[in-house]
């Protein structure tokens, strides 16, 4: 294992797991997707794709419930770790869609970080129909996120918010957040 700092917060990160090689900029990011989703506790919140818990940790104040979603047995054992001494954080093993599909509750609020395919048709219904008020959706790929854009639309979300971060420099590739809101 090795350890970064974002912010405030240590993660303890195995070699195996997903975490953002560009920490100031993944600092920067997580500050974004906090600010967006302006959470005023109470709510309940699910952080999908979580990897290490990285936002869980950062959205964490005490009194969010939060609850993240990985299906890497290695980077849900680290999120454990990571978001340990937090109460009101709950990380589960397992893929995003069965996961959301067995869940019976809804959510106020949503945080996805998917991999490079994005969220897709079948995840972005099943956000949507649990009824967040927002969501933040942090990708690495434009074409995808262009998707998923249009899927959140069609299912009555609105584009209120997109942020381009350049984590990677003097590269093509390029971070967005962006804020999804159903009013």
């Amino acid at each position: 294992c090795f350890s970064e700092k974002i912010g405030e917060h240590f993660f303890n990160i195995s070699p195996s797991s997903f975490f953002q090689v560009n920490t100031q900029g993944a600092g920067v990011m997580a500050s974004l997707v906090k600010q967006a989703l302006a959470l005023q506790g109470e709510e309940t919140v699910l952080d999908l794709f979580a990897g290490v818990g990285l936002f869980s940790l950062v959205l964490s104040d005490g009194s969010v419930r939060i609850t993240a979603v990985e299906s890497d047995p290695v980077s849900a054992g680290d999120a454990r770790r990571n978001t340990r001494c937090m109460s009101g954080i709950s990380v589960v093993t397992g893929e995003v869609r069965s996961v959301l599909a067995s869940r019976k509750n809804g959510a106020d609020a949503v945080v996805a970080d998917p991999p490079r395919k994005g969220c897709g048709r079948e995840i972005v219904r099943i956000i949507s129909a649990m009824n967040p008020k927002r969501i933040a959706v942090v990708s690495c790929d434009p074409a995808t996120l262009a998707r998923d854009t249009r899927l959140f639309i069609q299912e009555g979300f609105r584009l209120s918010f997109v942020q381009p971060l350049d984590l990677f420099p003097q590269t093509y590739h390029i971070e967005t957040v962006s804020l999804f809101r159903r009013d």
